[in-house]
């Protein structure tokens, strides 16, 4: 709206596009740094090993992916992993269920094993007692901006959405929704990187694909950080014109 939230949104932008951007760009230094020829067969066995396993090793993998997730191991890695073992269409598919079920059973987590006693001290805090009662208001577009603009490390997130008032299902859907781009650009990137190497020639379609979310992400944004504003500012006047809010 005014020229200073407009200068926070173009920078709020970039945040949220320079992790997979930079995921991207590091696979590429790994290729140029190591031997191309010694990653294409490395990555050829391990990718052929996980298909002569078949559904015993894709469940194998997606156990992993869930277990490493709620146990702090950067989701990056896991997208990487899914992407150099299973390609495009079926890492996607892979990173973007793992993902969620890991989420989900962070959000699980706090909200049914930690959340009594944690709870009644986070209580004390006003910033958040403020994002409880947003998250009770306007859960979709809090979940969609911590995921677009992963400020603070997303399973921490996690935890913490499940000691708020934030329904399951919104927050479920919410992140499967808005971790989508991110889980596109890393894992069809690796394979952009894995069948460069193999082939011998870079396959366009798939750095299109890259380019065209990355845009995508680029242009809805600005648009949820202005919604976020917004709904920010009507919970603080709200605030200024009523009680407290008791919290139950």
């Amino acid at each position: 709206m005014s020229e200073q939230d407009a200068s926070q949104s173009s920078h709020s932008v970039l945040r949220g596009l320079w992790r997979p951007g930079i995921v991207v760009a590091i696979i590429v230094a790994a290729i140029i740094l190591v031997q191309p020829g010694q990653i294409a067969e490395n990555t050829a066995v391990m990718r052929q090993w996980f298909r002569d396993q078949g559904l015993t090793g894709l469940l194998s993998f997606l156990g992993f992916y869930v277990i490493a997730s709620v146990c702090f191991v950067p989701q990056s890695g896991l997208k990487i992993a899914a992407g150099a073992v299973y390609g495009s269409a079926i890492g996607i598919a892979v990173a973007s269920i793992g993902s969620i079920l890991g989420a989900t059973s962070c959000f699980f987590i706090a909200r049914y094993v930690a959340r009594g006693s944690l709870l009644r001290r986070l209580k004390q805090k006003p910033r958040f007692r403020r994002l409880d009662d947003m998250t009770g208001e306007h859960g979709a577009i809090i979940v969609a901006t911590s995921r677009l603009f992963p400020i603070v490390p997303g399973i921490l997130i996690n935890y913490l959405f499940g000691l708020t008032k934030l329904r399951a299902k919104t927050f479920i859907v919410w992140s499967w929704i808005c971790k989508l781009p991110g889980i596109v650009v890393i894992v069809v990137g690796t394979d952009v990187v894995v069948q460069g190497t193999q082939e011998g020639q870079v396959p366009w379609g798939l750095v299109f694909v890259v380019i065209a979310v990355l845009a995508l992400m680029a242009i809805a944004a600005p648009f949820v950080y202005r919604r976020f504003r917004e709904q920010q500012r009507a919970s603080r006047e709200r605030g200024d014109d009523s009680p407290t809010a008791d919290g139950a």
